[in-house]
């Protein structure tokens, strides 16, 4: 096989892997977001969003395409974003709301 379709191949395998669950997801959006930016609703960004929790980690992608990849920190409810902020996450009224210092996202999952 030459060099470049070996190259092209292993590049496609990166980009899959590296993609987080949310972006895989083929079932469509499993929850509506709610999000507030400095203290203003967004109604552009909340709406139908895709939530996955796997071995810790969070992803969130907005309808508008925004996505969000939360870490676990040493804390249970202590998350750090793709851009390095910190993310704490509490639960009101049986959602889980996670919050940066300009932007929280209430998360209510859709049964199915």
């Amino acid at each position: 096989m030459k060099f470049a379709s070996k190259l092209c191949i292993a590049t496609a395998l990166a980009a899959a892997v590296s993609l987080p669950p949310a972006a895989l997801a083929s079932d469509g959006p499993n929850a509506d977001c709610h999000v507030r930016e400095n203290g203003e609703n967004k109604k552009k960004k909340s709406g139908p969003c895709t939530v996955t929790k796997t071995q810790g980690n969070v992803w969130i992608l907005l309808h508008n395409g925004d996505s969000f990849t939360l870490k676990p920190r040493d804390k249970k409810d202590r998350y750090k974003d793709q851009k390095g902020r910190n993310v704490k996450v509490k639960v009101e009224a049986g959602n889980p709301v996670y919050t940066w210092e300009h932007r929280h996202i209430t998360v209510n999952m859709r049964s199915r």
